[in-house]
């Protein structure tokens, strides 16, 4: 058994040295894995981060962008609302001056009449008045033939007196 202790002992010695070598090299291998881990994990984070960083860039540019089209929608917006603002208060004043318009002819035909009403009126009166005047020149004119005849009558009668004052 002494024999066979001491060949246990050293294949334990040996076994024992070989178990350690194979640990060793199986620690080293984890080691190496470990490191390779990491390396990746750090590679990874890096790669990360970039991405990260080009996200953000990417999304600043999206928002940059659509803060621009939302400002010229918005111009868009407003410069159609101020047209629309300008097309009402034309239409508005268009109605309004085509009112005043119709206000004014109403008014200029209402003048007419009323000078047509007025310009008869006086054409009336004018014809009555020269009916009158003819009216009072006819008797002007039959008093002064009754005066001259009378004249003419006296006439005769002072020069029959005269010739009859001289005979």
């Amino acid at each position: 058994w002494a024999s066979r202790g001491a060949a246990m002992a050293h294949s334990n010695g040996g076994m024992m040295a070989d178990l350690q070598m194979r640990m060793s090299k199986k620690i080293a291998q984890l080691t190496k894995v470990i490191y390779h881990l990491n390396n990746k994990n750090e590679d990874h984070d890096m790669d990360l981060a970039e991405m990260a960083d080009q996200y953000e860039s990417e999304i600043e540019t999206v928002l940059r962008d659509t803060a621009d089209k939302l400002n010229a929608f918005q111009e868009a917006l407003d410069s159609r609302r101020e047209e629309l603002r300008v097309q009402e208060v034309v239409k508005r004043m268009s109605k309004q001056n085509e009112e005043a318009r119709e206000a004014a002819l109403a008014e200029f035909a209402a003048y007419k009449e009323r000078t047509k009403r007025r310009e008869a009126e006086l054409v009336a009166t004018a014809e009555t008045e020269v009916a009158q005047l003819n009216v009072e020149v006819d008797g002007l004119k039959a008093e002064l033939q009754r005066v001259l005849g009378n004249t003419s009558e006296l006439s005769k009668n002072a020069n029959a007196a005269e010739g009859q004052l001289r005979a």
